[in-house]
């Protein structure tokens, strides 16, 4: 039992988000969740303007479930509105680089982006790849973490 992991908690925290639009840093690593509980929380934490943080580190995102965060990504930096994520904490979410190379075509948009954490995502050259080009204009970057990939 992974508490609001579950398809329950995802969707009782999915319209609870909308509600406090001035969340500035959502912590919910190690919860349990899942793609498909990445599909209720994706459309939530688009409405989140001013998220300066966000931390998914330590559940099984995998492919599906960082697809959806993308989504997020893309409505929060529609103009005239910019993102105004600065730290982005991916740990250990089974991204792949099948997930980096998805990731990697909103992270340009990301222009406040200070933080990301990648650690743990079995990674490869070709992940590698995409995310050095995604980052090479990202000015704000100060912390990379690519640990044990």
């Amino acid at each position: 039992e992974w508490g609001i992991g579950d398809e329950d908690g995802a969707r009782d925290l999915a319209l609870t988000i909308p509600k406090s639009k001035r969340i500035r840093r959502l912590m919910l690593s190690a919860n349990g969740f899942l793609h498909k509980t990445m599909v209720l929380l994706g459309n939530s934490i688009s409405t989140l303007t001013v998220l300066q943080a966000l931390d998914l580190s330590h559940n099984n995102l995998g492919i599906s479930g960082i697809t959806e965060v993308i989504k997020a990504f893309k409505i929060l930096s529609r103009p005239p509105a910019a993102c105004a994520l600065q730290s982005l904490n991916l740990r250990h979410t089974n991204l792949g680089n099948q997930g980096l190379k998805e990731l990697a075509l909103v992270l340009p948009s990301l222009q406040q982006l200070k933080s990301l954490y990648l650690r743990g995502n079995s990674i490869y050259k070709e992940g590698a790849h995409y995310l050095s080009v995604a980052i090479t204009n990202l000015n704000s970057l100060r912390l990379l973490d690519l640990g044990n990939n």
